[in-house]
């Protein structure tokens, strides 16, 4: 269809959508959806039974008559309360969080890579690299590369990142 625009756009053009009440009307008997999928679930397709089951599920129309059932599947909307300021006790008196370089090469390794587009680059390809890296020199112990990665996802995790950094990990 590459080059014929203006015929493609003339083609969707006539593309009528259904109203609720025509999906309704027109909606196949129950009975041979049932055989369908009854065909297909004795066959152990169990996901194309399924499918043939909800795919024609009607819409449902809301008006004043089931609006108030809706309502009342809600709970009771939440007044806003005082503000109060928390103490900075609260974020001190919480538990750290602290990744062991070992796991942290072991679980970045495990990640797929190549989600960025074209010539653009992902943070998580960058480490991966790391961690590739990081593992082929454990035969001499801990890498210092590997320590300081698993003190930067600790403090990122934390939220300890120095504000002279922060503006690098946005």
């Amino acid at each position: 269809r590459s080059g014929r625009i203006r015929e493609l756009w003339e083609e969707s053009r006539k593309v009528k959508s259904k109203t609720p009440l025509r999906l309704v009307s027109e909606r196949p008997r129950d009975d041979t959806v049932e055989k369908s999928a009854q065909i297909a679930a004795d066959n152990d397709n169990f996901k194309t039974a399924y499918a043939r089951l909800t795919k024609d599920t009607p819409v449902a129309r809301i008006d004043d008559r089931l609006l108030k059932h809706l309502q009342q599947l809600f709970p009771p909307a939440v007044r806003p309360s005082s503000t109060t300021t928390r103490s900075k006790n609260r974020t001190q008196n919480r538990k750290k969080i602290h990744f062991l370089p070992s796991k942290l090469i072991d679980n970045i390794l495990h990640l797929k890579k190549g989600k960025a587009p074209g010539i653009q680059v992902d943070s998580l390809d960058v480490f991966i690299k790391l961690a590739q890296r990081c593992k082929r020199s454990t035969a001499k112990g801990t890498p210092p590369l590997a320590r300081n990665l698993a003190s930067l996802f600790s403090a990122v995790a934390n939220g300890e990142i120095p504000e002279s950094a922060q503006h690098c990990l946005r």
